[in-house]
C-alpha cells in the first residue's frame, strides 16, 4: 500500500491529481522501481489528464503480462495499475462534477 500522500482520492483539483501521480512516479524512479517493470512502462509519465487515462488504461489492459514478473515487480505494478486507476477515477469525478457546476449555473 503506497503512503498516504500519494494518495488522490481526496484531491480537490485534477492539478493535485496530476502533481500527486507524479511525486509517486519521482520517488519510483529514485528507487529503481522502474528496472523490475516490463519496458512497456519505462515510459510511465502524468503530466496530464489525457495522459493519466491512457496509461490507466494500458496498465489495466496489460495486466496479464505479470507471469514474467518476480513477486516484487508484480506487486509494484499492482500498486502503480491501482494508483493510475484511481487517478482516472477521481480526474472522472472532478469532471462530471465541474460540467454539474456548470449546468447547475
Amino acid at each position: 500500500m503506497l503512503p498516504l500522500k500519494y494518495a488522490v482520492d481526496d484531491a480537490p483539483t485534477e492539478e493535485q491529481v496530476i502533481r500527486r501521480l507524479s511525486s509517486l512516479l519521482d520517488y519510483l524512479r529514485s528507487c529503481r522501481i522502474q528496472s523490475i517493470l516490463p519496458d512497456r512502462y519505462a515510459g510511465l509519465t502524468a503530466r496530464n489528464t489525457d495522459e493519466i487515462r491512457a496509461w490507466a488504461f494500458k496498465l489495466t489492459a496489460g495486466s496479464k503480462d505479470c507471469d514474467c514478473l518476480s513477486a516484487a515487480g508484480r506487486c509494484w505494478l499492482a500498486e502503480i495499475r491501482d494508483a493510475f486507476s484511481a487517478a482516472a477515477r477521481r480526474l472522472d469525478e472532478i469532471s462530471t462534477a465541474a460540467t454539474a457546476h456548470k449546468d447547475a449555473a
